[in-house]
């Protein structure tokens, strides 16, 4: 220990000799300590999302779809809509960021690769987060049907030899 401080003696004997670090270094866990006491706002740093099925429908894809939604636990909360018109109020008024419309018949436009316009979002536009919720909402889509899409891709495009590709994909 006696080495350790004759080291650190020479090493910062100049430092040690400056009035402003020794303030500095007295500063520093004084303030980190008064930074962690400020109580944190939990309760305005997550946004709130709308989803709707179309018809109210009881589509198996879309209803698991909205559910692992809804449970999921990032920045975003996301709430289940019975109603189109209220949804599209709460994002007037600002209470919802924005809002996916999910249609019933969606595994059978993925299954044809009708994929533009499948999903219908309704956000104002100065919304600057809606991009990064696609993502959110898009990233679970492909979790539970990316491998069938893929599968009808493979087995449609003129790019691959034909065969059936369901046990490549699905191995």
């Amino acid at each position: 220990m006696k080495k350790f401080m004759t080291w650190f003696l020479i090493l910062a004997k100049r430092q040690l000799t400056s009035p402003l670090f020794i303030a500095l270094m007295l500063i520093f866990p004084v303030a980190i300590l008064a930074i962690s006491k400020i109580p944190s706002n939990e309760g305005n740093s997550r946004y709130t999302v709308g989803l709707y099925i179309e018809n109210n429908s009881d589509d198996a894809f879309a209803n698991s779809l909205v559910d692992a939604l809804t449970e999921s636990s990032d920045f975003v909360d996301f709430i289940r809509y019975n109603d189109r018109i209220s949804m599209e109020e709460d994002i007037i008024n600002e209470h919802l960021v924005c809002g996916y419309i999910i249609p019933d018949d969606m595994p059978e436009r993925l299954k044809y690769l009708d994929i533009t316009g499948c999903i219908t979002v309704l956000s104002l536009p100065s919304s600057t987060l809606q991009l990064s919720i696609n993502e959110i909402v898009y990233a679970e889509l492909i979790k539970y049907h990316g491998y069938n899409i893929l599968d009808n891709y493979l087995n449609v495009s003129q790019n691959f030899p034909e065969g059936d590709y369901h046990d490549e994909v699905f191995a």
